[in-house]
């Protein structure tokens, strides 16, 4: 049985639903806990959780294991900053810091 660890606990990951996997991938702390997943359920836009934890999280750890495994061009900020979390569009002056702060990485 597969198994992913975290802190002390284990979640199973196998036989997922859709909105299982996803609610997996939006709270997953870990980039390569969640890429495992991803992969195996055939999740290729990890960009709304990239989003979710570098962004608003500001889990920059996150994106540092997400550039190892992407290559990082300009459409990835255009896809990054235009998204809309909770449905509401994203104002710059909401997250311009954290944003200028991640593009500078």
């Amino acid at each position: 049985q597969v198994l992913l660890k975290k802190q002390g606990s284990t979640r199973n990951v196998l036989n997922l639903t859709k909105d299982e996997v996803r609610n997996y991938l939006a709270r997953q702390t870990r980039f390569y806990e969640a890429y495992i997943v991803a992969e195996a359920y055939n999740v290729s836009d990890l960009v709304p959780y990239v989003f979710r934890m570098a962004v608003i999280e500001e889990n920059m750890d996150y994106f540092e294991d997400y550039r190892t495994v992407h290559f990082i061009g300009s459409s990835f900020f255009d896809d990054i900053f235009y998204q809309r979390p909770e449905g509401k569009a994203v104002r710059r002056s909401c997250h311009q810091e954290s944003y200028w702060d991640f593009i500078s990485l």
